[in-house]
Formats: structure tokens, sequence, C-alpha cells
């Protein structure tokens, strides 16, 4: 059994993280390849929790070679983000709002 620290998490180091969604998921998904293949792991059982989940789901879809099992254990990850973003103000601000 392995785990590992995740980029930017725990003990890890912190990279500079790209802004593009897909190029953020991409260097995830090549830090657990470059650990699968420095280990010499041919075919895995990868379980991955909350956001460690997303991100093994991302690499079984772009290594689907290497993973014999997948497990998600309460996985999630972040949506697109919106075309239009609508904002409401603070819940404080529509309490004062209501009161006048």
């Amino acid at each position: 059994v392995y785990a590992f620290d995740g980029l930017g998490w725990g003990k890890s180091s912190r990279p500079n993280f790209p802004t593009d969604s897909d190029a953020a998921e991409a260097l995830f998904v090549e830090a657990i390849e470059q650990w699968r293949a420095a280990l010499n792991i041919d075919k895995m059982v990868l379980l991955g929790h909350s956001f460690g989940g997303y991100q093994a789901a991302a690499y079984a879809l772009v290594h689907p070679q290497h993973v014999q099992h997948l497990i998600l254990a309460d996985p999630w990850g972040f949506p697109s983000k919106p075309a239009v973003i609508t904002r409401q103000p603070p819940l404080w601000a529509r309490a004062i709002i209501a009161v006048l």
C-alpha cells in the first residue's frame, strides 16, 4: 500500500499552478504518472478521497492502462466557470435592505 502527498498538499512543495483548469488538471495527472513510473508500478488499484478522487479519476481517464481498479471515496472537483456570473449582495446587506 502506497500513499502519496499530492502537489501543494500536506508536506509537499507547492508549485506555481497554471490558471487554466485543463493545464492544472494535466499537472496533477502528470505528477501521479511520474510517481507511478518512479516506483515501477505497472497496474494499480487507485483510491482517491475528496479532491484526490477528482485527481484519481482524471488520471484514470488519461492512463487507463495503468489502473486495474478505481475507487472514489466522496470525490469532488471544481465545476466549470459559468459564462455569466450573477452575484447577490451578502446576507447581511440583504437583511439591512429588507429592514429599510
